[in-house]
This record gives structure tokens, sequence and C-alpha cells, in this order.
């Protein structure tokens, strides 16, 4: 999957949040965690540690 796409498919369930520069010339797009995305990142700790320690 392509960063783009994977992207993409975050932002309806919030995780990502979308900033567009428009004062910036050329205008671009910013992205960043939201809130929620910051919270789920426990979770992907804990699936690391769970593979590092079962898969390694």
């Amino acid at each position: 999957m392509k960063t783009v796409e994977a992207i993409k498919n975050c932002e309806p369930v919030s995780a990502i949040q979308k900033i567009l520069m428009e004062k910036e010339i050329p205008p671009r797009v910013e992205y960043s965690l939201s809130e929620m995305g910051k919270s789920f990142m426990k979770v992907l700790k804990v699936m690391q540690k769970w593979g590092e320690e079962n898969l390694l």
C-alpha cells in the first residue's frame, strides 16, 4: 500500500489530521496524528513488544 493510500484510509476514522497550509507558496498539506491516532500508539507498542518476544 502506498503512503498516500494509507493516509487516506486513516482520515475517515480521525486517526490522522490534515492541515492545509494555504498561506505558503505553493500551498502544501501537512499531516499529523490526531489525539485518537496518538492514543493508538500504546496499542502498537504492545504489539511490537509481543512481536519482538514471540517472532524474532
